[in-house]
């Protein structure tokens, strides 16, 4: 086919004659008309629009807004409402950061506070409130701007670091991957269109952002600090790390894969400066961040932000096994106790003490989440699927597990899958649809609910071990 250029000739009785170009190179189609004499022709191109990281991530943005817009309308206008209720736990928190009364007690209780005289709010005089106090300060606009503005500030904030912080990291560590090894380009690097799928446009994250969950900010210190240590800037991956531990202490299981990554670049051997300063960095930050925040808060911080955790009982609303187990807990505590006598009765007695203490559950979790770290193949380039194992084993086993808590290594998948034989692990899309059905269709019917969380834990298990299974061995022998 060919272009066609209409150009102005004033020696022809015909007002316009037609002149043809054809354009091999670049297959455009131009137009060109003069309407008066000695008039530059104007060119109409027609050519497609790229779509570009760029234009996805804006888009990403705008459908979030959209959905932030109809949450707020929704909340007004049902009873059921959109909006997350940990969304109006932060908003809670925020007023009382800025709302101090010493009358209610709402008031920081840290020693620096009451030395230096400060008049501070707690944010932890709001019920269930247990994070970082950080966190409402950094959402302190939502206090401090006007309506409409102000209430939406958080979703807003978590939705742009979704749709363009988030992005751009996976897209560096894409690029890294590309630049660590060009002949493997195909096999290792992940595709744009794959991070957008898994992350940028996923329903799910779209729906999490805009309900008011703060996950995404813990995602990019995480993942801003894996990208520092795939680029070799050892000091911010520490720093990023020991942040993200502050925030929310799981990433502390990441210890044991990076001193075995330490170790490799090392040589080795057990004590060098390396490792030195970025212990150093890691462990600073994590004491420097939670020292600033007893200084002012005080004891109530570090019961919240950290100690809860350790003995959190929650038997409502999580796909783990060990719900039902807390929930009788509740109600059989008491009779476990002087039941009959005997060696036979006092080591049954014990030993359903131990089950049923708040800390059992960590044993399991933690011995294979750290274990992991120092099995699993140790270097820069295969971290991420070190990490990513890491995480699943982490939430499969935690005696809480929410829908958000899939946050935490779904942003690794898009990294993870071009290592992978997808052919050998089909079965993954069985753990994806339990998963959905738990979450949105489960009834409310515990020892039901319970045999559901029982096989959503042994799909969990069975995946982990397939995932393992199709890490491929020709990329662990070139990342190690």
């Amino acid at each position: 086919m060919s272009g066609r250029k209409y150009v102005r000739d004033a020696t022809s009785h015909d007002p316009y004659t037609v002149a043809a170009r054809h354009d091999m190179s670049s297959k455009k189609y131009t137009t060109s008309a003069s309407i008066a004499n000695n008039a530059t022709p104007t060119l109409l191109t027609k050519e497609r629009t790229p779509i570009t990281n760029q234009r996805i991530q804006v888009l990403s943005f705008i459908i979030q807004l959209g959905l932030i817009a109809y949450g707020e309308y929704h909340d007004r206008h049902s009873v059921l409402k959109y909006t997350d209720i940990d969304y109006r736990v932060f908003s809670d928190a925020v007023h009382a950061l800025w709302t101090p009364d010493p009358q209610s007690g709402n008031l920081a209780r840290g020693p620096l506070t009451r030395w230096m005289g400060w008049t501070v709010g707690d944010p932890y005089t709001r019920a269930t409130y247990r994070y970082t106090p950080l966190l409402a300060v950094l959402l302190s606009p939502i206090h401090i701007l006007p309506s409409p503005l102000g209430p939406i500030f958080g979703k807003v904030l978590f939705s742009f670091i979704s749709s363009f912080t988030i992005p751009s990291l996976l897209l560096r560590l894409s690029n890294a991957e590309r630049q660590r090894n060009p002949a493997t380009e195909r096999s290792s690097a992940p595709p744009d269109w794959l991070i957008h799928g898994i992350w940028t446009l996923n329903p799910m994250i779209l729906n999490i952002n805009t309900r008011g969950s703060s996950e995404a900010l813990l995602v990019v210190l995480v993942l801003g600090a894996l990208v520092a240590l795939k680029e070799q800037r050892l000091r911010t991956c520490a720093i990023l790390w020991g942040a993200s531990i502050h925030w929310k202490l799981y990433p502390v299981i990441y210890a044991s894969s990076l001193f075995m990554v330490l170790q490799r670049m090392d040589g080795g051997r057990m004590w060098t400066r390396r490792k030195v300063v970025f212990g150093t960095w890691s462990v600073g930050t994590v004491a420097g961040l939670s020292s600033v925040c007893w200084l002012i808060w005080g004891y109530p911080f570090l019961e919240h932000a950290f100690l809860y955790h350790a003995t959190r009982m929650d038997h409502r609303h999580n796909f783990s096994a060990y719900f039902y187990p807390i929930y009788l807990q509740m109600f059989t505590e008491g009779s476990i106790n002087g039941a009959g006598g005997g060696v036979v009765s006092t080591l049954s007695s014990a030993m359903d003490r131990v089950a049923r203490h708040p800390l059992s559950s960590f044993f399991p979790q933690f011995s294979l989440a750290i274990g992991s770290g120092f099995l699993l193949p140790a270097s820069s380039a295969s971290i991420t699927f070190t990490w990513f194992i890491q995480t699943l084993v982490f939430v499969t086993f935690n005696k809480v597990c929410t829908s958000q808590y899939f946050i935490w290594y779904l942003f690794f998948l898009p990294i993870v899958i071009p290592q992978l034989d997808l052919g050998r692990t089909k079965g993954a899309a069985l753990w994806l649809s339990t998963a959905y059905r738990l979450e949105f269709l489960a009834q409310n019917v515990f020892l039901t609910l319970w045999t559901a969380s029982l096989a959503f834990l042994a799909a969990n298990t069975w995946c982990i071990g397939v995932l393992l299974d199709s890490y491929r061995v020709e990329g662990r022998v070139k990342t190690e």
